[in-house]
C-alpha cells in the first residue's frame, strides 16, 4: 500500500497463501501517514474476509498517528529507532502513547532498531545500538506492555543485524530469555512502578506462579525505583547478576536491564 492500493492483488495474494504454515500475519503497510487510512481499514476488512485466522499487522512511524491506526489492524506495532538520533527514552514515549493508544483491546509489538542509521550513506559514521541498549528499549516494550518483539533489520542493503557481530551474539540470548519466560510476562497481571527520582527508569512488575520484574534505564544518568515486597532479586538473565537492593530501591546505570525473580 506504499504507492498505490489494488484490492484485487491483495486478494488474489491472501487466497494464495493463507493456508501456508509459516504466515503469522497479513502486513497491509508500512509506516502509512494519513491519506492512507482509508486503504488500511478496506485491506484490513479485505483480509479478515478472505482469512479469519490470521490477523493483520502494521508498522506506524508516527506517534500522533497511533490512534488513527489501531482501529485499522488487528496487531499495531511501532518502530522507535533512537539510536544515532535522539535518546533511548524515545522507545518508553513512543511505548506509552501506543499503550494508550490500543487501550487493552488489541495487542501491540515493539520493533526495536538493530541497525546504524548512517550505514545507509557511509558505514564507517554512527553506529548501530550496542548489546545493553538492544536490551533496554526490548525491556521498555515489555514493561508497557508489548505483546511481541520485531527486530529490523536482518539485512537492509549496508545495514542490519547481518552487519554487526555484536548483535548478532547478543540477540540470541535476548531471544532465549523471550522464550523461557515470554508466557510468563504477556500472560499475567502487570503492575507499573512509578520511579523514584526520575521517568527514564521504566520497570513493572509481572505476577504469576512467581513475581517477576523487569526494569531497564533508557536515560543518561543512574536512576531508581523502589520495588515492592522485594527482599532480593534472583537474576533470568544468564551470566548477568542482578543488582543489590538497598531498602527496597533498585538503583540502574544507564542502558542497565534487569529482569529478575521477586525473592520476599
Amino acid at each position: 500500500l506504499h504507492d498505490s492500493y489494488q484490492p484485487d492483488t491483495l486478494r488474489a495474494s491472501v487466497r494464495a497463501h493463507r493456508d501456508h504454515p509459516a504466515l503469522f500475519a497479513w502486513y497491509t503497510v508500512d509506516e502509512p501517514y494519513g491519506p492512507k487510512f482509508n486503504w488500511c481499514t478496506d485491506a484490513y476488512q479485505l483480509c479478515q474476509k478472505e482469512d479469519p485466522n490470521h490477523p493483520t499487522y502494521l508498522v506506524s512511524c508516527e506517534p500522533t498517528l497511533f490512534n488513527m491506526f489501531a482501529p485499522a489492524v488487528d496487531i499495531l506495532a511501532i518502530d522507535p529507532y533512537p539510536v544515532g538520533r535522539v535518546g533511548l527514552n524515545q522507545v518508553a514515549l513512543w511505548s506509552r502513547t501506543v499503550e494508550k493508544a490500543v487501550n487493552g483491546k488489541q495487542p501491540w509489538i515493539l520493533v526495536p532498531q538493530a541497525f546504524n542509521w548512517d550505514g545507509y550513506k557511509d558505514v564507517t559514521k554512527g553506529r548501530a545500538p550496542s548489546p545493553d541498549e538492544e536490551w533496554a528499549m526490548i525491556a521498555t516494550g515489555l514493561i508497557h506492555g508489548a505483546k511481541g518483539i520485531v527486530y529490523y533489520a536482518w539485512e537492509d542493503g549496508t545495514v542490519g543485524i547481518v552487519h554487526e557481530p555484536t548483535l548478532q551474539a547478543e540477540i540470541p540470548k535476548i531471544n532465549a530469555l523471550l522464550a523461557s519466560v515470554g508466557s510468563e510476562l504477556v500472560g499475567s497481571e502487570r503492575l507499573m512502578i512509578s520511579p523514584t527520582d526520575s521517568d527514564d527508569i521504566q520497570a513493572a512488575v509481572f505476577g504469576g506462579t512467581r513475581r517477576l520484574l523487569v526494569a531497564a534505564n533508557v536515560g543518561a544518568v543512574p536512576a531508581s525505583v523502589v520495588v515492592p515486597k522485594a527482599g532480593s532479586l534472583k537474576s533470568l538473565r544468564a551470566g548477568v547478576a542482578a543488582p543489590a537492593l538497598v531498602g527496597g530501591k533498585l538503583t540502574l546505570a544507564p542502558s542497565q536491564t534487569v529482569v529478575a525473580e521477586i525473592v520476599p
